[in-house]
């Protein structure tokens, strides 16, 4: 008979969430679930569609905030996912094979309505391949785009909460590369997808920044046509958020220490430190 430990029930919760569905462990989906007190493999199994709409989780700065329709969707479609032929959460060692392929295998059959409940590796019984699934089809596809959901930047003195806001927004809507500089796709299809995420998060930022400093780094970059580099121009907004807060403290001290005197012309601003 296949068995179980308590030990081994929660490294398999752990391998859906960041191997099956590729998830962070301090994302919103894993914290809900293990706020709710889902924290073995077993328990996550029991899971149903109302306790999915219920769920909420606390974040890093202590407000609490539901799930996002596309996290609830993963989660609904998990349900179905492990009742389905070939997923069997008591096998230890046949659960933890389970890899995002056959997530992405099960989910584009769910979308298609074809009523396949096999997780596959992409050849179906007939032995008939089915079409290629890319993530970047499933991101541009997604209703995680929303631009609204993302902070709007009007004052320069708050850009210290914006960045913290912009970080908190990123990652629930699965865009955090974008705003990690030491980012880069290794394979092929994760190439494709970062590709698409640049292009949806310069949208935002072209959106959401309108202090005049930091719109100028936004239409400087179109005009070399890094339109597509969104990660580039988030980067050079993070130094300026590094140069205004080096500007303000030296306006507040003057170039020697908290002696100086404030109002001695010979004290002004070097141009480089100019605030935008």
């Amino acid at each position: 008979m296949v068995s179980q430990t308590r030990t081994q029930a929660k490294l398999a919760f752990k391998h859906f969430i960041t191997v099956i569905i590729e998830k962070e462990e301090d994302g919103p989906i894993c914290l809900a679930l293990q706020q709710a007190g889902y924290e073995e493999i077993h328990g996550l199994k029991t899971l149903t569609a109302a306790d999915v709409g219920l769920l909420s989780y606390v974040d890093s700065s202590g407000a609490t905030k539901d799930l996002n329709l596309y996290s609830k969707r993963h989660l609904n479609l998990a349900i179905e996912f492990f009742n389905s032929k070939g997923v069997n959460v008591a096998d230890h060692t046949a659960f933890m094979a389970l890899t995002n392929d056959n997530w992405l295998a099960f989910s584009l059959n769910h979308g298609n309505g074809s009523g396949s409940t096999t997780p596959t590796s992409g050849t179906t019984s007939t032995g008939t391949t089915t079409p290629s699934f890319k993530p970047a089809d499933s991101f541009k596809k997604g209703i995680k785009h929303d631009q609204a959901a993302f902070p709007v930047l009007t004052d320069k003195r708050k850009q210290e909460s914006w960045h913290r806001d912009m970080d908190i927004q990123a990652n629930a809507r699965g865009v955090e590369e974008i705003l990690n500089d030491g980012y880069t796709p290794v394979t092929p299809d994760e190439t494709t997808l970062f590709d698409e995420k640049q292009k949806h998060m310069y949208a935002v930022l072209s959106k959401v920044v309108k202090t005049d400093r930091n719109k100028q780094i936004i239409t400087g970059n179109y005009k070399l046509k890094a339109v597509s580099d969104a990660q580039k121009t988030y980067m050079e907004l993070s130094h300026e958020r590094g140069a205004n807060d080096c500007a303000y403290e030296w306006g507040a001290k003057g170039c020697c220490g908290d002696d100086d005197d404030p109002t001695d012309p010979t004290l002004a601003l070097p141009s480089e430190m100019h605030i935008g």
